[in-house]
C-alpha cells in the first residue's frame, strides 16, 4: 500500500531508491542542486552498473551542477522546457512528490509525497514491506509517462551503455 512522506522520510527514502537500484533508476527534478553525499550515491550505483536517466528544466540548472553529473559514466542527462513534476524510480520503487532535487529544499521546505512499493520482497536488505506491493497497474501508468517525458526531452549527455 502506498505510504505518506514528509520531507524527512522523502530525503530517507530517495537515497534508498538510489542505494537499492539495480539496473535502473530515473531521477525527474526540474532543479537541481547536488550535495557530495547524492554525487557518492550516483556514482556507488554506476560502479553496481545502474543506468541512470536524470531529467532536469531546461535552463535552470548551472552549468556546475551539470559537471558533476557529466562526470558519471552510465548517467543520461536530459533537459525539458516544461517539466515540472518530480518523480524518484528505479525498479521496485517510485516516489512521486512535491520535493525538488535541491539542497535547500530538502533542509527548508515542507515537502509531501508518496511511495508506490512495486515488490514485497526482502531481497535487498531494506525491509519496509510492511505495507506490501502496490498495483502494478499504477507503476505502469508511471512508466508510461516517465518515457513520455524522456522521448521528449532533448540529451546533454548519454551514457556509456
Amino acid at each position: 500500500m502506498a505510504e505518506f512522506l514528509n520531507t524527512q522520510k522523502i530525503k530517507e527514502y530517495l537515497s534508498k531508491i538510489i542505494e537499492t537500484a539495480e539496473k535502473e533508476l530515473v531521477i525527474i527534478s526540474p532543479y537541481i542542486q547536488t550535495n557530495d553525499t547524492f554525487i557518492e550515491l550516483l556514482k556507488k550505483a554506476d560502479k553496481r552498473g545502474v543506468e541512470t536517466t536524470l531529467i532536469y528544466k531546461e535552463k535552470e540548472v548551472k552549468e556546475f551542477e551539470k559537471d558533476k553529473l557529466k562526470s558519471i559514466d552510465n548517467l543520461n542527462l536530459l533537459h525539458h522546457p516544461n517539466l515540472h513534476c518530480k518523480c524518484y524510480y528505479n525498479e521496485s520503487y517510485l516516489i512521486i512528490c512535491s520535493m525538488n532535487l535541491y539542497d535547500y529544499s530538502q533542509r527548508n521546505n515542507r515537502e509531501m509525497g508518496v511511495l508506490f512499493r512495486r515488490t514485497d520482497e526482502d531481497s535487498n536488505g531494506w525491509n519496509d514491506y510492511k505495507n506490501g506491493q502496490d498495483d502494478e497497474s499504477l507503476f505502469q501508468d508511471a512508466i508510461t509517462e516517465i518515457k513520455s517525458i524522456i522521448n521528449s526531452s532533448d540529451f546533454e549527455k548519454e551514457s556509456r551503455e
